[in-house]
């Protein structure tokens, strides 16, 4: 599986960064003049435009890397939009994609933190532990930030986490009465495929959630709503067939890449 490579700073890009999204509508015309529009999903495409400043050799020779190993445009590679959340479904967590132990318990439509009614009331009625989360096809080796607001009218242990393979990161957070946004930085260095990324609940636990997001940084990023589409790409291409770096200085570089997707794909 090829990835989109990660800078020595935690990041995939640097700002800014341009991201456009482009669709087709196909109208039908009929004979009494009547016309009807549809959107054309399979014609749904994403780019990105990234412009590199500064980047070590090592940086720059990864980006090419993975462009010869990509054959240019040719073959596809799994990209980790910078600008948007890698969870689907951040407010709705009774949605398949989130796998919950079966003695955890939600309840939606409580008032968020940022004025509207998408938080939901987790409890954990169990003697043990448990937990939801997502897996996610994405690389155990990167850096992430997992993050997410949350409110208890107690105070309560809560326990983020990360894991991939038999490798695992986690961190304690204490809530409050009051919406907090926590996050846990985290890299676990894993060579295996495939992260999950979650929270877990001690017996007897109830919190309030709301806004959880994945990240590939060191620190998270302003909140990103999502459904069903988040922001992995496996599917994209570059969309040119040349590579070209330029040397400003000793060990730095340069370099402007195009990045595009097939959102239906």
């Amino acid at each position: 599986m090829l990835y989109f490579p990660q800078l020595a700073t935690g990041s995939a890009c640097q700002y800014p960064i341009t991201r456009r999204s482009t669709g087709r509508t196909i109208v039908n015309q009929l004979a009494d003049g009547t016309s009807i529009r549809m959107a054309d999903s399979g014609a749904s495409q994403t780019g990105w435009s990234l412009n590199y400043e500064h980047l070590t050799q090592a940086e720059v020779g990864s980006l090419e890397q993975l462009f010869q190993s990509s054959s240019g445009s040719w073959q596809s590679f799994t990209f980790l939009d910078p600008t948007d959340n890698l969870l689907a479904w951040s407010e709705d967590l009774t949605q398949a994609i989130w796998e919950r132990d079966p003695l955890l318990t939600l309840g939606a439509g409580l008032q968020d933190p940022i004025g509207g009614n998408a938080g939901t009331r987790v409890t954990n009625a169990a003697q043990a532990q448990q937990q939801f989360m997502q897996m996610l096809p994405l690389p155990g080796s990167y850096q992430y930030c997992l993050s997410l607001f949350v409110r208890s009218d107690q105070p309560a242990s809560l326990e983020m986490f990360g894991s991939s393979g038999n490798a695992e990161v986690h961190t304690e957070v204490i809530t409050s009465p009051a919406w907090t946004r926590v996050s846990q930085s985290f890299q676990i260095n894993s060579q295996v495929d495939g992260l999950s990324a979650g929270i877990r609940l001690s017996p007897g636990v109830s919190v309030s959630v709301f806004g959880l997001q994945l990240e590939a940084q060191s620190a998270p990023g302003g909140y990103k709503k999502t459904r069903d589409r988040s922001g992995v790409y496996p599917k994209s291409r570059f969309a040119e067939d040349a590579f070209q770096s330029i040397a400003t200085g000793v060990n730095q570089y340069s370099c402007q890449l195009k990045i595009l997707c097939n959102v239906a794909g």
